[in-house]
């Protein structure tokens, strides 16, 4: 991967049509195509499988974030997924398509931070070797709508159009850039360090003017202003402020595991052999072996989701940062970039590992600890032979490794029940058939008990999108970790108003998190119902008088 990304032919030499930004938008989509043909269709989960397309559903049916719809995080990822419903298509495939070029078109904007050079200078190795680092960024995270995913999409693009600006000097790029960082801080809390580096950075590095922090806080000022004039304010303070917080425990646990302990003490030796002997020939030895030993982590990781490989990635690339800097006496700022991303993805309640930025990981430790490799001088035949069969490896070990392990799902041999035949919203996508019961017997017990509010507590989102239902209760996942701020008070607050309003159908399924689905559904004065395994309680119209 480094070797062709270090070569020094000039674009020139390549053939025209790898000059064209049209051949990369065009291998960007097959790729996005191919990910969700082959692997984000199979697998459903009813959980959070939706939750940010019913965020989105809710915006676009005039809900005010933090007054109307309760949110531990700002929903700027809400806001942003309501293009997903104007996509031509089946709504959760389209979806699917859409996350998947994000995480493509972000893994390109990183590795032109961290190689330096323009994508259409790539060629065909380098660009296929980048769209294997892309596949292993996918690993078996799902592909759906998620604040990480576009928290990592709009710090990367980001950065990228940034760089651009400051390095030409034009306005759009640079406070474009900068405004797509703002509105990062405001997918999910934990980028709202990408924008306090990046204002760092240019204060130090070059300038920093009264129009780049306006164009950072443009978003955040525009969300907190809308919210603020819409009665939303002091619900967005006390659900922001009130959610609990997330640390980077794991990144220090993880030396607890034997066998990562191992293989970060081997990568850390390596690295400080590289600054030992400095530029010597010998010093190459220790670097191919360290790029080895990365590549060979993501092998072992299997692709698992938030697996340890990821935070072991993260630290060798701190080990090559570190070296790099030793060695060139100034900071290797991309790689530096993409260090300081993926420490910011692993901030999470759930999913404390980096590995939404594997593939970027390893091309950053690859391309720091081994620049001085003598240049492959590939003929572009040649190289798109290579990176051909590197593609295709990391294509196949992602694929079955979903194959294997669908998010939250069987193996994909039990797929075989197509929840399109329930809703056209759900059209290619493939479950199980007990899965497959569970959905169809929401929908089925929608049309039987027809209403205009209807809600499926605890666990079901994609619901409400899916089958075009309007939730009642400001909440549409009310986990522990999502009642943030008086969340539960105004869940049970929502129960008067359905009695005196009727109209409404909630059903609860067997498993609940909290005593919360049990003190609405004994404060609900409607009709008693089951519906398969879910039970309910139903009111066609107005109960106020009972």
């Amino acid at each position: 991967m480094v070797v062709s990304l270090a070569a020094r032919a000039r674009s020139a030499a390549l053939p025209a049509s790898w000059r064209r930004p049209a051949a990369h938008a065009a291998w960007v989509l097959l790729l996005s195509g191919w990910a969700v043909a082959r692997i984000g269709r199979f697998g459903f989960h009813p959980t959070d499988q939706g939750f940010t397309l019913a965020l989105s559903w809710r915006l676009l049916h005039g809900e005010v974030p933090h007054r109307d719809a309760v949110s531990a995080r700002p929903l700027a990822s809400a806001l942003l997924h309501t293009l997903d419903f104007a996509v031509p298509g089946p709504l959760f495939l389209t979806s699917a398509m859409i996350a998947m070029v994000q995480l493509v078109v972000a893994t390109i904007a990183l590795a032109t931070l961290v190689t330096g050079r323009s994508v259409l200078s790539w060629g065909p190795l380098g660009t296929g070797l980048v769209a294997a680092a892309a596949l292993v960024n996918l690993h078996t995270f799902p592909l759906m709508a998620w604040h990480t995913i576009d928290g990592i999409f709009l710090v990367a693009c980001g950065w990228w159009a940034l760089r651009a600006g400051l390095r030409s000097g034009a306005a759009l790029p640079r406070y474009g850039g900068l405004f797509l960082v703002g509105m990062a801080a405001f997918t999910k809390q934990s980028f709202v360090f990408a924008a306090a580096l990046t204002l760092t950075y240019l204060l130090a590095r070059h300038s920093l003017s009264f129009l780049d922090f306006l164009w950072t806080s443009a978003f955040p000022l525009a969300y907190m202003g809308f919210v603020s004039l819409a009665g939303g304010f002091t619900a967005m303070v006390e659900q922001l402020g009130g959610a609990s917080g997330a640390w980077p425990r794991r990144a220090f646990t993880v030396w607890e595991s034997p066998e990562a302990a191992t293989t970060m003490l081997w990568l850390a030796a390596c690295t400080a052999a590289l600054v030992l002997l400095r530029r010597k020939e010998i010093a190459t030895f220790p670097a191919v072996f360290a790029a080895a030993l990365a590549l060979l982590v993501v092998l072992q990781g299997d692709m698992l989701r938030a697996g340890d490989w990821g935070m072991v990635l993260l630290w060798a690339l701190v080990f090559a940062v570190v070296a790099r800097w030793a060695l060139d006496e100034r900071a290797p700022h991309g790689a530096v970039a993409v260090l300081a991303l993926a420490a910011m993805s692993a901030l999470s309640w759930g999913y404390d590992s980096p590995t939404l930025l594997g593939g970027s990981l390893v091309l950053s430790v690859l391309w720091s600890l081994t620049p001085e490799l003598p240049r492959c001088s590939l003929r572009p035949v040649a190289g798109l032979a290579v990176a051909a069969v590197v593609l295709l490896g990391t294509s196949k070990l992602v694929a079955d490794a979903h194959d294997a392990s669908p998010y939250r799902d069987q193996p994909q041999q039990e797929l075989t029940a197509s929840l399109g035949l329930i809703a056209p919203a759900l059209n290619g996508l493939r479950t199980t058939p007990s899965t497959y019961r569970y959905v169809a017997q929401i929908a089925e017990c929608v049309r039987a008990h027809p209403a205009g509010r209807v809600a499926v507590l605890p666990d079901n989102a994609f619901a409400y999108p899916a089958l075009g239902l309007r939730n009642p209760f400001p909440l549409d996942w009310p986990l522990p970790l999502e009642l943030v701020g008086d969340a539960r008070e105004r869940m049970l607050a929502t129960v008067p108003k359905l009695n005196a309003q009727g109209d409404y159908l909630v059903l609860f399924q067997e498993t609940g998190y909290t005593d919360l689905e049990a003190r609405i559904s004994a404060g609900l004065n409607g009709q008693r119902i089951t519906c398969g395994q879910f039970t309910g309680v139903w009111a066609p119209q107005p109960l106020a008088t009972q």
